[in-house]
């Protein structure tokens, strides 16, 4: 395919989000990208996407709305097995959002991107009134970088990290097969990047450092064997070591940026999660915005829907605390491939603001959270950041939800934890690996 069989994009604008699709059979490609750019003399509003399969089109975000009799050039890049083919579109965008294509030559292959960067320098601005707020910081504005961890290898991790030490395998529906450790076999920087892994080790231990903040017998039961142990005291099964880690940085409000490779394996669940900074913030029931993909490789709801390891989730959980036993509810968004999100390095954002959570991924949005009842608890405090990776539990992998010929134990069964023992013998379980995590400080149209 060469620069002049490219047809020219379909091109609608809703606000501040421009719908790409290139029409037509396009038999021969096999990716696409997509540049969209503000022709306002100061090339000061764009942004860019990938597709890699049929249909080929694109959601891209712009940094600001775009009005009507607004124009605007679409750079399309095409690639084939052999070769790759670009050119550009211009389209005034009339009053209901759609471009209308205008006449004049195309630029094709031969106009180096490189030469229209340099041509179009970003305006400079005036330090944008941030939303954010950070008690470790002050005198920023919108955009600006607020908290960054490269995991260098030369870096120790509690520069920036606290990890979580205690059980979670301590009966009820709510617990997870694994216990949190701070050791190196767990959680790890390696080639400049961070690794959390799930090794097996015996239960019947006093976890050193124990973090728990129950008391009595709650506390012995996360802290692990004491020698005043009641027989009654249900510690005799082995577990699974892992690691949690929170942050001292705090902030209200802001972008967070995280490039990882998801866990694989049948009942891993990554934590990536953003957890208000109070008293009991490594509670069991805590409030929590999320982002995870689980581990599985074959996993379905009662209405088959995917819920494995192509499927992308973000939401917040907020639990309820009146009953005899509190209750989680989550409200969440979905995008779902063909390919698992644990095969490779992905980008994912989470844009935190007052009324709404918005996530990304690879830069392209892919749903929003609006729900105010929910997003109110979220509105009181700062959050930390948390990165750990665990096995199994009831709000992660909840059995009123999934399918259970996919899943052969159940979260109430008295020794739940003795059957996830014997079959995990059988599965292949991969790390969590993080490149790098970013907050940035954002106004107050979240940029």
């Amino acid at each position: 395919m060469t620069a002049e069989d490219v047809p020219h994009p379909v091109v609608n604008v809703r606000g501040r989000e421009v719908s790409i699709m290139l029409p037509g059979e396009l038999k021969e490609i096999e990716s696409l990208f997509f540049q969209a750019e503000l022709v306002d003399g100061e090339c000061d509003n764009n942004a860019y996407s990938f597709a890699n399969k049929s249909p080929w089109s694109v959601k891209i975000e712009m940094r600001n709305s775009i009005e009507p009799n607004a124009k605007l050039r679409i750079q399309t890049v095409v690639e084939t097995k052999n070769k790759i083919a670009s050119q550009f579109s211009e389209y005034s965008i009339n009053d209901k959002g759609i471009g209308e294509l205008l006449d004049g030559p195309s630029l094709t292959s031969s106009t180096d991107l490189s030469d229209l960067i340099a041509k179009c320098k970003p305006v400079k601005k005036s330090p944008a009134e941030t939303l954010s707020e950070c008690s470790h910081r002050s005198g920023f504005s919108g955009g600006d970088l607020l908290f960054e961890d490269n995991f260098n290898n030369d870096q120790k991790l509690t520069d920036n990290w606290k990890h979580e030490v205690r059980y979670r395998n301590t009966g009820g529906k709510n617990q997870e097969f694994v216990a949190f450790v701070d050791d190196p076999n767990n959680s790890n920087v390696t080639n400049n990047k961070l690794h959390i892994s799930i090794t097996k080790d015996e239960r019947d231990k006093i976890l050193l450092g124990c973090t728990s903040k129950k008391e009595g017998l709650a506390k012995r039961k996360e802290c692990g064997r004491s020698s005043g142990r009641s027989k009654r005291e249900p510690w005799v099964s082995k577990t699974f070591r892992s690691a949690n880690m929170h942050t001292n940085f705090t902030f209200k409000y802001g972008r967070v940026e995280i490039r990882a490779k998801m866990p694989t394996g049948d009942w891993l669940f990554p934590n990536i999660l953003l957890v208000p900074n109070i008293e009991k913030s490594d509670d069991d029931f805590v409030d929590h915005i999320r982002l995870y993909v689980r581990g599985n490789s074959v996993l379905q709801d009662k209405h088959q829907s995917s819920l494995a390891g192509n499927s992308l989730f973000g939401g917040i959980v907020v639990w309820n605390k009146t009953g005899s036993e509190p209750n989680p509810s989550e409200h969440f968004v979905i995008r779902n491939e063909e390919y698992y999100y644990g095969d490779g390095f992905h980008d994912y954002t989470i844009i935190w603001q007052a009324d709404k959570i918005i996530f990304k991924f690879n830069g392209e949005f892919f749903g929003a959270v609006h729900n105010a009842t929910l997003l109110e608890p979220f509105q009181k405090h700062e959050c930390h950041l948390v990165l750990g990776l665990t096995a199994g539990g009831n709000v992660n992998f909840n059995d009123d939800i999934l399918d259970m010929q996919h899943k052969p134990f159940s979260n109430t069964h008295p020794k739940a934890d003795k059957q996830f023992e014997e079959l995990a013998r059988n599965w292949n379980w991969t790390p969590l690996v993080v490149d790098h995590i970013r907050v940035y400080a954002i106004d107050k149209e979240g940029n």
